[in-house]
């Protein structure tokens, strides 16, 4: 019980336990006066609230709780991610489940397959695509079973030097090779991506215009793909001035992704 309340104060919050232990209360003193009038009826009632109860906890927390056990007495070692597919929970809007296979190497063991499900934070979706390593612990009685070790939620920094430029400090030619530097990325990724609507969690101006008054912009990106796993990314590009506003935190637009490096993403004007 300590672990499972454990769980819904860092990933739920304190209110859902206080909701969840009055909701427990109200319907076990409701259950109670069902059996005092009618004890088959009340009876029948609290079955049927327990298998309801076990069903959504195996669903939803068991694996969690699970995790926050092994996390406490696990072995570390690193694992590869074979395969990753949504279950279409998703908590606060901020976590996402996910069941993923892995490939796991534990330190002085020959590597071996198992399977695991966990809550991801949105931000750090692009760490757990196909392909990529991610730290995990063991449960030393039984290797089969183990947990993704938590990546620190890192909230996009406000733009750092390089990306905030100002122009009177930085050398014309210096600009010209970075802007075509950036679109000669951009037209690689959009001759070769693939296509994506993305949520803009964030944009700004980096100081730097081209062609008159049309800002070079940078964006954190929540890339929403059709066929894998949501992930963030950042990309800069050039927006006319006119269309400035459509390009502000909140709005939908179409990018191209890179499928081998998630990280490389261009905004499709087109």
């Amino acid at each position: 019980m300590r672990e499972i309340l454990s769980y819904f104060k860092n990933v739920w919050g304190i209110w859902y336990i206080i909701i969840i232990l009055g909701s427990f209360f109200v319907t076990a003193a409701s259950i109670a006066y069902l059996i005092s009038t009618d004890p088959v009826i009340g009876i029948a009632t609290a079955v049927f609230l327990i298998l309801i109860f076990y069903f959504v906890y195996q669903w939803i927390f068991a694996s969690e709780v699970e995790a926050s056990r092994i996390l406490k007495i696990g072995l570390p070692a690193e694992a590869t991610v074979l395969k990753a597919k949504e279950t279409g929970t998703v908590v606060n809007n901020i976590y996402y489940g996910v069941d993923f296979q892995l490939e796991v190497r534990p330190p002085n063991r020959a590597p071996y397959q198992t399977e695991v499900r966990g809550l991801i934070p949105i931000v750090t979706m692009a760490q757990f695509q196909p392909g990529m390593v991610v730290p995990v612990m063991v449960d030393p009685k039984n290797p089969k079973k183990i947990a993704l070790i938590p990546i620190s939620e890192v909230k996009p920094a406000p733009p750092s030097p390089e990306e905030k430029l100002v122009p009177s400090k930085v050398e014309g030619k210096k600009i010209e090779e970075m802007i075509k530097k950036i679109e000669l990325a951009s037209q690689e990724i959009l001759e070769k991506g693939e296509p994506a609507p993305a949520l803009i969690l964030k944009s700004w101006e980096t100081g730097i215009n081209v062609n008159g008054e049309n800002p070079l912009m940078g964006f954190m990106l929540e890339v929403r793909p059709a066929n894998r796993l949501i992930f963030t990314a950042e990309a800069k590009a050039v927006v006319g001035k006119a269309s400035v506003p459509k390009y502000q935190a909140g709005r939908i637009i179409y990018v191209k992704f890179d499928s081998q490096d998630t990280s490389k993403v261009s905004i499709d004007h087109s």
